[in-house]
Formats: C-alpha cells, structure tokens, sequence
C-alpha cells in the first residue's frame, strides 16, 4: 500500500465547495475508514471548527485526515499524483480509468457540479462520469455507504477499482467482482 509517513492513503478526495454538512460528514466517514484524505474546498456551505463537529456528533471526525483549503486551486496544488473530475457531462466512463494509489478524485458541489469553467480546463481523459456522481458531486449512496456500496454494480466496480488502487496498487482492477 503506497502511504504516507502517517499511515493515511497518498489517495485522496477533493470537495469543491460542498454545501450540506451531512454529505461531506458521510465522506468524511468514508475517508476515515479507507484511510484516505479528505480536502474542503472553500467556500463551504458549514462550519467545520471543533464546536460545529462535536455539536453535529461527528465521533469519527478526528480518525479522519479533513483539511480545509482556501479554494479548488488551492485544494489541487496538494494533488500527489493524477487527478480525476467526476461529472455527469463527461464522455468518458470510471471504468474506463485506471486509478493509481496516489490519485486525487475531485467532486463538485451538490446540486451544481464543478463549474464549467473547471471541467472546460481539465482534459476530456481526466473527466470520468459514472453511476455515483449526479451534476458532479457524489449521490447519497456513494456518500453513505461503509466500505462498498453492495445495492448497484456500478458502485461495486467503482469502489472495487479504487479499493484495489489503495490497498493493492500492484493488482489491476480485474472488472469482476468476487
């Protein structure tokens, strides 16, 4: 598994802009389980001071690695290594991509999706658009779910691939499940 010194994931998620505390708390969730860092693009839609986190019952938010950057450009100067886009405009399926360890994939905020600005920037092989992401940001059960969500296929591949780029980055994702 690549890591960092710290244990966590060189993989990491990026939220631009998100908006309802509940969503980014699931993937904060999440996050905390794979070991995974996640990044808050400002501007946020909720506090995240410790008052904020201890009142919204948030008990797994110090096992999580959660930082907070002054922008989406910001939040993509700390990117280890390549950098995916979810979209629901983009042309080309997740599975389509081959995601390494050291990967940042970045959602965009709920109802609105990355600004087009964002997305007419980043080229076409880096935008990935699957069955997780409506508008660009991560649909309820891609937010919810603990380890893979088991209720859709295309969760189960998306989360299968990535689960094999964090945890066994030598073993391409096969594209069957067991």
């Amino acid at each position: 598994m690549l890591c960092m010194n710290n244990g966590f994931s060189a993989m990491q998620i990026i939220l631009a802009h998100p908006r309802i505390p509940q969503n980014a708390g699931a993937v904060a969730r999440l996050a905390a389980a794979t070991r995974t860092r996640l990044v808050l693009a400002r501007p946020l839609g909720f506090r995240v001071d410790a008052a904020a986190v201890r009142r919204a019952g948030l008990d797994y938010w110090e096992e999580a690695r959660v930082d907070v950057a002054p922008s989406l450009e910001a939040a993509l100067e700390s990117a280890p290594g390549g950098v995916y886009f979810f979209s629901s405009h983009a042309a080309r399926s997740y599975l389509d991509a081959r995601f390494q360890a050291d990967d940042t994939l970045v959602f965009g905020e709920e109802g609105q999706g990355l600004p087009p600005d964002v997305l007419a920037a980043v080229p076409p092989d880096r935008q990935l658009r699957n069955g997780l992401v409506r508008n660009g940001t991560p649909t309820g059960g891609a937010a919810c779910g603990r380890g893979r969500p088991r209720s859709r296929k295309p969760h189960r591949d998306l989360w299968e691939k990535l689960r094999c780029a964090i945890h066994e980055p030598s073993t391409p994702f096969s594209g069957q499940l067991p």
